[in-house]
């Protein structure tokens, strides 16, 4: 409420799509108002890469690889790999020889063939095992992952310059949540990738390996942190 032009303190003004409006506060009546958002910065069409990452008790596992966004047909490399390391800390003695700056590694730790920190949850009446804490790798030395305080996509939408480690620890807490989100970068390209829900990882009966499928999203435009798609 205010003055306007000379009005009495019991004139209303209101502005309604640019348009003045004087309304008598004794007369009051009901405004179709019509709200138009605009959104204001650039949408970016991100590369998507759909992936299924492996650990298992004897060192061996499956890889992803995020192909570079400049291929006709981009999209992930899914690889088997022998003698995967479980301790991530040592992982970067054998980087020039085995792995490429793209690839990117699940590790958890086991003991005596199985996981060696679980959380038991019960599913249909049953206790499921699942790992506690796991691990992601990425093979550049100049880039990694930064973890988001987004709950979902359109929250995580311009990645950080720097600060990026080449391994992001979450946890099953993190998995059943279903709303953990990081930044990555790698060669250059920033993206983010989505920690998803219990669904989307699989362990066996002996508890010696879990699977886990992730999404990855990568800026096509080297350097470009912009990662805002409108949705």
């Amino acid at each position: 409420r205010e003055n306007v032009e000379g009005l009495t303190e019991r004139a209303w003004k209101d502005v309604v799509l640019g348009r003045e409006t004087v309304i008598d506060p004794e007369e009051p009546k009901l405004l179709n108002v019509v709200l138009e958002l605009r959104k204001k910065g650039e949408i970016v069409k991100l590369y998507r890469f759909d992936g299924e990452l492996e650990v298992r008790a004897d060192g061996s596992g499956r890889i992803m690889r995020l192909d570079p966004p400049d291929n006709r047909r981009p999209g992930t490399l899914v690889r088997e790999r022998d003698g995967i390391m479980h301790d991530v800390e040592n992982i970067e003695n054998y980087i020039e020889e085995d792995f490429s700056i793209r690839d990117v590694l699940l590790f958890t730790e086991f003991e005596d063939g199985e996981f060696a920190d679980q959380t038991v949850i019960v599913v249909a009446q049953r206790e499921a095992f699942y790992p506690e804490k796991m691990k992601l790798w990425l093979g550049d030395a100049e880039g990694g992952f930064q973890r988001s305080a987004g709950q979902v996509s359109r929250e995580v939408v311009l990645a950080p310059e720097e600060g990026y480690e080449q391994t992001l620890l979450f946890t099953f807490a993190d998995v059943e949540a279903g709303n953990v989100w990081s930044y990555f970068k790698v060669d250059g390209h920033y993206g983010k990738v989505r920690i998803s829900e219990r669904h989307s990882m699989e362990v066996s009966e002996d508890l010696d390996w879990v699977r886990f499928r992730l999404t990855f999203f990568l800026n096509p435009t080297p350097g470009d942190r912009n990662l805002e798609t409108g949705r």
